[in-house]
């Protein structure tokens, strides 16, 4: 077992997490760079698991603000990684 790759494993869930409450106090913005950081994280370490989370945060972003374009771009990058893996 790789420590490294166990650290950047929880590093991703942590910005997943964080970008969640991000999402909740309507800080946009910040949501989007950190599901994007959790994404790249969970994707390095093939911990794909991290993914459909992001999806999910982006979903509850649209669902508070239809027009939204952070939440698409979430969406569009969880997708792509997924297609890559």
């Amino acid at each position: 077992m790789n420590l490294e790759d166990v650290a950047d494993n929880r590093r991703a869930s942590a910005c997943c997490d964080a970008s969640k409450a991000c999402a909740m106090l309507g800080e946009f913005e910040m949501a989007q760079q950190l599901a994007f950081q959790a994404i790249d994280k969970a994707s390095a370490t093939l911990q794909q698991y991290v993914i459909p989370r992001c999806v999910m945060i982006a979903q509850a972003i649209q669902q508070k603000t239809p027009e939204n374009s952070y939440a698409a771009a979430i969406a569009d990058y969880a997708h792509l990684a997924l297609q890559r893996s």
